[in-house]
């Protein structure tokens, strides 16, 4: 017979055989899933009317290569004016990837897809139609930086990150979180972005700088190998390892700022209490000058070409911000390294989330941060009074003035410029650019160089030297070099962009206008990086042009009348009725360090930026 007390040891035995059993089905529970419901709501607007992006990343999603038996694919389309694919720009719809391709499951009228109704019903429906062990969601389209994303075409609006809160809130992920939300958009790695996904989802995957995009490659193509328990933290890599291929292969020669992150959002509640303890710390109304010099050096993703979204760094910027409450900043610098599970960049100024700080946006673009994020929202308090107390020392009314007169300005041999500020003058100093411009026989300048390297020394004396410094475009088929207007963007990485055209006649005629962006190698010689989409009349489209496989490239040289009726500098760039410009073949572009010409006629101009950011021009001085 079996004893009373060997009974009672194997079934404490059995009970921890079971126990053990299910702490591993929890484990595994927690950390992956045996199916994913994927949902993609995709905003075609400009991007596919214009250059087929939502076509090409459709495509190239191979229904032979993805779990279909673990995996559902589901794809909302509308917001565009043109698809080249099986979408109809008249109405919106919803499609269920198949084996023999992406089926059509919902029609809907022509909807706002910036409205929240119109997000809120595509969560629902995939939701309630397709039951998965995990949801995760592609958000793709333009980015708006800390205002949210989705764009479309048709009614040009927006879903501001208060609308996608009032969708998410009212859909089933109120109360059953989203594994990931990937953003497959520009700008969107913000503080604001991820407060609000951080009551609906657990994962949040987005970057911090523009993305670029182009029809030969895609990004979504990761789902091709995506399986049911793929776990959250593997699925947000797949994504951003898919993205670093399409870089590497648009632009080899890694020019272009690029981030990605994988954000944590469990620990945003965390992130906030420790945002609250450091700025509430931060006295701005009796160190404004010297946060505003601060916040000038910061790196702005997007550059000169999205000031409105005036996004920066978090992590760089409480550091740089240290020095007001030291323990407090190490705590949230801490805490932000805890948030950030994964961090690719290319530029070491960028920590995986960036965050809204009004300074070079306009007085329209701030108000609206204001109404539609932080007040509507009732993000961080302490941060919001740091930010408005902020928009108040920058919009004070001060007049901050500058003399500008020639014994204080110099230029000497050795092309240095040099400009002494007077103590005043320094105290309310933020940075500084220059123009050279050469003045041509019609009494029309060319900005041939725009310099932002000048640095105020200890001394209070603003200085640059241009001796061997400016760029020139030299044609190697006729072997002519000439100066064009080329634009310093970046100083530490010596970046600098030209306006151009490509063109191509071979076939059919056509011109792109584009940004060509040039960097400096490691010995200091400048190279084109890229060619990237430049359309003013529409939302940046992020399109990346092998420049070498057009016909022609043409580098503008603008012509501007910039002084007045008594010859005195007014920047007010009136420009010539006449273009001109350099047209080459690619081929025969090459690009070159120079001095000026000593033949030419050239005048120089600082343009000083106060730590209210106005700007302040001296008169032209006389390049010797």
């Amino acid at each position: 017979m079996v004893s009373d007390k060997m009974k009672k040891a194997v079934i404490i035995s059995l009970l921890s055989v079971v126990i053990v059993l299910l702490l591993i089905l929890i484990l595994i529970s927690n950390n992956s899933s045996n199916s994913k419901t994927i949902m993609i709501y995709m905003a075609g607007s400009n991007l596919e009317s214009d250059a087929a992006l939502a076509t090409s990343e459709l495509e190239k999603i191979v229904p032979k290569n993805v779990d279909l038996e673990h995996v559902n694919v589901l794809v909302y389309t509308g917001g565009s004016k043109k698809w080249f694919n099986f979408v109809s720009a008249e109405e919106n719809a919803i499609y269920k990837l198949e084996k023999d391709g992406f089926k059509k499951l919902e029609t809907y009228d022509r909807y706002n897809m910036g409205e929240s109704d119109t997000f809120e019903t595509f969560l629902n429906y995939a939701y309630d139609n397709y039951k998965a062990d995990s949801y995760n969601l592609i958000m793709w389209d333009h980015g708006l930086g800390a205002l949210g994303s989705i764009s479309d075409e048709h009614t040009d609006d927006y879903l501001d990150v208060s609308e996608m809160n009032q969708a998410l809130s009212n859909s089933r992920f109120n109360n059953h979180k989203l594994d990931t939300v990937i953003f497959r958009t520009c700008l969107n790695s913000t503080y604001e972005v991820a407060s609000v996904y951080s009551k609906y989802a657990k994962y949040m995957v987005a970057s911090e700088e523009i993305t670029y995009g182009m029809t030969s490659h895609a990004t979504l193509n990761f789902l091709n190998s995506i399986k049911g328990n793929e776990d959250n933290v593997s699925f947000g890599k797949a994504f951003i390892t898919s993205y670093q291929k399409q870089m590497n292969e648009i632009d080899p020669k890694k020019s272009a700022y690029s981030t990605y992150a994988i954000i944590d959002l469990s620990k945003i509640e965390q992130l906030n209490k420790d945002m609250d303890s450091f700025f509430s710390k931060i006295d701005v109304g009796n160190n404004y000058n010297n946060i505003a010099r601060i916040r000038s050096g910061l790196l702005q993703y997007a550059g000169d070409q999205a000031l409105d979204y005036d996004t920066v760094d978090l992590y760089s910027l409480v550091n740089n911000l240290k020095s007001y409450a030291t323990k407090e900043a190490d705590k949230l610098l801490n805490t932000i390294k805890e948030t950030i599970v994964y961090n690719w960049a290319s530029s070491t100024e960028s920590n995986g989330i960036a965050i809204y700080f009004p300074y070079k946006g306009s007085s329209y673009a701030k108000s609206v941060h204001m109404s539609q994020v932080y007040d509507k929202l009732s993000l961080n308090k302490s941060y919001t009074r740091f930010i408005k107390d902020f928009q108040e020392g920058q919009t004070a009314k001060t007049a901050y003035k500058y003399s500008f007169s020639n014994e204080k300005m110099k230029v000497n041999d050795k092309k240095e410029f040099k400009l002494q500020l007077t103590k005043e003058e320094q105290e309310t100093f933020a940075s500084a650019h220059y123009v050279i411009f050469r003045k041509e026989a019609d009494n029309y300048y060319t900005p041939i160089y725009k310099g932002i390297d000048p640095k105020l020394d200890k001394n209070g004396v603003l200085r640059t030297n241009i001796n061997n410094n400016v760029i020139k475009v030299v044609d190697k088929g006729d072997k002519t070099e000439e100066f064009t207007t080329i634009y310093a963007i970046r100083g530490k990485k010596k970046e600098y962009y030209a306006l151009g055209t490509l063109e191509n006649y071979k076939d059919k005629f056509w011109m792109v206008p584009v940004k060509v962006m040039i960097k400096e190698n490691k010995k200091g010689k400048p190279y084109i990086a890229n060619t990237i989409r430049d359309d003013k009349d529409k939302e940046r489209s992020g399109l990346v042009y092998d420049y070498k496989k057009f016909d022609g490239i043409i580098i503008h040289n603008n012509r501007y009348r910039i002084t007045d009726a008594n010859g005195k500098y007014n920047n007010q760039f009136v420009p010539s009725k006449t273009s001109y410009a350099l047209e080459l073949k690619p081929k025969n572009l090459k690009l070159k360090k120079s001095s000026l010409d000593k033949e030419g006629d050239y005048y120089c101009v600082f343009y000083i930026h106060d730590v209210q950011n106005k700007t302040h021009y001296s008169d032209l001085i006389k390049i010797k």
